[in-house]
């Protein structure tokens, strides 16, 4: 096995509740949306940017009350 196989690993995806571009929408067909991304989906944000991007959403933005 190759020792550097795990830095070949892509990146997981950023927290979306912990960002401040997340949102709930409060529709049951789509409850959750990113503002950055201008999408909302049934899945957490991040999940659909990886899907339709092949890389780790680079718009997260940690919320201001997380920040001390």
């Amino acid at each position: 096995m190759d020792p550097r196989a795990n830095d070949r690993r892509e990146p997981p995806d950023p927290p979306c509740r912990e960002c401040r571009h997340y949102w709930i929408t409060y529709e049951a067909q789509h409850p959750w949306g990113c503002r950055a991304f201008g999408i909302a989906s049934t899945r957490l944000p991040a999940a659909v940017v990886r899907e339709a991007t092949g890389k780790p959403c680079d718009a997260f933005d940690l919320k201001e009350r997380l920040r001390k």
